[in-house]
């Protein structure tokens, strides 16, 4: 595999794990209670396994990876709008 092997399959992965665990260790940032808010993002996980398992089944990699980000992408250009709370 040469360079752009490389950077087109370890880099996004590297990328993609990064922000997880950056937003998974950060719900004790989000306001309210933290436990939970660690509750209510663990539970999240579980519908997203079995979403992501369907989708690589039946359509393949190339497709959901590239819509998801885009879909995580809209969401987080999406936060500039949200007003500060006081």
């Amino acid at each position: 595999m040469g360079k752009t092997g490389w950077v087109t399959s370890r880099r996004p992965r590297m990328v993609n794990s990064g922000v997880y665990y950056g937003l998974s260790l950060s719900t004790s940032n989000l306001g309210g209670n933290p436990y939970l808010n660690f509750v209510i993002s663990g539970a999240v996980e579980l519908p997203g396994l079995a979403l992501a398992t369907i989708l690589l089944d039946r359509v393949g990699r190339r497709i959901p990876l590239a819509a998801f980000l885009g879909l995580g992408g809209l969401c987080l250009v999406s936060t500039i709008f949200v007003p500060k709370g006081e």
